[in-house]
């Protein structure tokens, strides 16, 4: 039984993918807590593209509030923590809207959405990323509480799942 974010991730991939090979994106490293967990145990994830610009921005409400040397201890963390992972794992030190340009020409199994939780931002990164989902792949998240509706809008209201720690997930 799932009993936090990042169990939940691997629990909800592993019985959907069923061990089978997969790329995804993960938009928000911070530290690299979430990524790790992923990266560690689910073996299966071929390719993962974790973006976050560690960059600190007036006014923001979340993670980018906190000053600069927070952002790059955090950083710094998330690259030693994550090192072993070098040969599957791709870190892009970018806002979302940045990589997305790098990436839209690709297709994912999933993507897992813990970055800038502005809902202009998040509305932007569920239009820009959906489209990059495979059939039957996840996008997802966390800090649904914050995103209720702008999800619901997106999505539709029959489509949205929800987990402990505030998790949400549809299935394409």
């Amino acid at each position: 039984m799932a009993h936090n974010h990042y169990t939940l991730i691997t629990e909800l991939f592993t019985n959907h993918f069923q061990g089978r090979d997969i790329t995804g994106i993960e938009i928000g490293t911070g530290s690299g807590n979430v990524t790790y967990t992923m990266m560690h145990l689910l073996k299966n994830i071929k390719k993962l593209y974790s973006i976050d610009p560690w960059k600190h921005r007036d006014g923001s409400e979340y993670e980018a509030f906190f000053p600069q040397d927070v952002l790059d201890k955090s950083r710094e963390l998330a690259f030693k923590r994550l090192n072993e992972f070098s040969d599957r794992l791709f870190i892009f030190p970018f806002r979302s809207d940045d990589a997305f340009e790098l990436l839209k020409n690709q297709k994912f199994d999933f993507v897992w959405i813990d970055g800038d939780h502005t809902q202009s931002q998040v509305k932007r990164d569920l239009a820009n990323y959906s489209q990059l989902i495979n059939i039957g792949g996840i996008i997802g998240g966390h800090d649904y509480n914050i995103l209720d509706m702008v999800l619901k809008e997106f999505f539709g209201e029959d489509k949205v799942n929800s987990g402990v720690d505030l998790t949400w997930w549809v299935f394409k």
